[in-house]
């Protein structure tokens, strides 16, 4: 303590020199140093004194706050902790940067930071919905729903959906459309195994994607569509799945039958192309009225190929014209026939008219999902100068832009398509 004193009092004197003060001020400035700093020495004694008497409690001047390491931050108070920690578990400063501590909480006497501001994406999320859903014809309205905005918002979103569709039709439509369109439904049962979900109900699926596709075509003006629906070869497969498959088409035949709405929509002519008698009785029955029923229709043609193959179908109609000229050599003497001009060479257009496909156009695009690149025997006859695409989703999953693009593709090769038509036509 003397020391502390002399020093205080040279350091003054040398102050006073320097000023050109005097001795008695150095020793007046030297005295006031001297007894605050014995002050803050007995005072930090004291407060030492009572932590070791009493370490749990907290030995404060009024207004004072804590300080040394491990004190709470200002602004911050410190929430109980679950177990005793070290103290540089808390929030200290260490290489002069704060750590983050879970256990500090902001006090009630100070608000905590607002939070971070998150993108308002309720200006977008409509068109993203919208678009998105022209994968189905028609928006899923629920007509128990009993909130009237639910309702309003889907009209409103039913009406955007079937705008934009327009406006991409009225755009297709100034290039060239196809007139024909085939489908070769494949990846139904491969959707049901992916998915996990019962045996059948893939061919349920993709009998939705078809009618979806049926009046996205009709609204694209395409006047004629094909679908391959079950093979000749198909009936190889398990028993089972097969009479599975059978009371399917039964079902969704009697289902046209009875809900006449789509049909009604494009007033659509429904044709079913193979041997029929292959199939079962009740199906076969149901297939025979639904043509009936159809015929006079004269709008989207629509032709199911079940059960089908394109080897049968040459096959029956070279089977047809023999019979057609058997009779005629049978009605008419030989000679009479010779003189007749009736030959017995059978051409391409004798086999074109007892084709299944007679009076229908060769298909423009034949389509198959499931990226796979075989035609499977299907329309091997009718498909010389067609578009073949083979896009990556299964049929369940085909949707309208799926169909756009194959549009979009037919259109860029039309030319060279069209020129190799014509070319063809001049050799015969």
């Amino acid at each position: 303590m003397v020391g502390l004193v002399l020093s205080m009092y040279f350091f003054s004197l040398a102050r006073a020199r320097a000023r050109g003060e005097g001795v008695a001020v150095a020793v007046a400035v030297a005295r006031r140093g001297a007894s605050t700093t014995t002050r803050r020495h007995k005072s930090t004694e004291k407060r030492k004194k009572r932590r070791r008497q009493d370490p749990n409690k907290e030995n404060l001047r009024d207004g004072e706050a804590p300080r040394g390491r491990g004190a709470p931050r200002r602004g911050l108070s410190l929430s109980p902790p679950l177990s005793p920690l070290p103290s540089r578990s808390l929030g200290v400063f260490r290489c002069g940067k704060e750590r983050p501590d879970p256990l500090y909480r902001y006090s009630p006497h100070q608000p905590p930071p607002p939070e971070p501001r998150r993108p308002n994406t309720a200006c977008w999320s409509l068109p993203i919905k919208m678009l998105g859903s022209l994968i189905s014809y028609s928006p899923s309205v629920n007509p128990k729903t009993e909130n009237p905005d639910e309702l309003i918002a889907t009209g409103v979103l039913a009406s955007l959906q079937n705008f934009i569709r327009k406006c991409i039709v009225a755009v297709l439509s100034y290039g060239p459309m196809p007139k024909h369109i085939a489908f070769i439904m494949d990846g139904n049962r491969r959707y049901a195994k992916f998915r996990s979900i019962q045996e059948g109900s893939g061919h349920r699926v993709g009998f939705s994607a078809l009618i979806a596709s049926l009046l996205y075509c009709y609204e694209m003006g395409v006047k004629y569509i094909t679908v391959y629906a079950f093979s000749i070869d198909n009936f190889k497969r398990d028993p089972t799945e097969v009479k599975s498959l059978m009371e399917l088409m039964e079902e969704k035949i009697n289902e046209l039958l009875e809900n006449r709405n789509v049909i009604n929509k494009v007033n659509c002519k429904i044709n079913f192309w193979g041997n029929l008698d292959m199939l079962s009785e009740p199906v076969r029955v149901a297939a025979e009225k639904l043509m009936a029923s159809t015929a006079e229709n004269t709008g989207l043609v629509f032709s199911v190929c079940m059960p089908y193959n394109s080897t049968s179908e040459i096959v029956n109609a070279v089977n047809k014209v023999c019979a057609e000229r058997r009779d005629i050599l049978q009605r008419e003497d030989a000679d009479s026939v010779a003189n007749n001009g009736v030959h017995s060479d059978i051409s391409v257009a004798d086999l074109d008219r007892h084709m299944y496909s007679a009076g229908c156009p060769d298909p423009d695009i034949v389509i198959r999902t499931s990226g796979e690149t075989r035609l499977s025997n299907f329309l091997l006859w009718q498909t010389t100068f067609s578009h073949l695409q083979n896009p990556d989703p299964l049929w369940p999953e085909f949707s309208f832009k799926h169909l756009v693009w194959a549009i979009l593709q037919y259109q860029r090769v039309h030319p060279y398509i069209e020129q190799s038509r014509n070319l063809a036509k001049k050799q015969l």
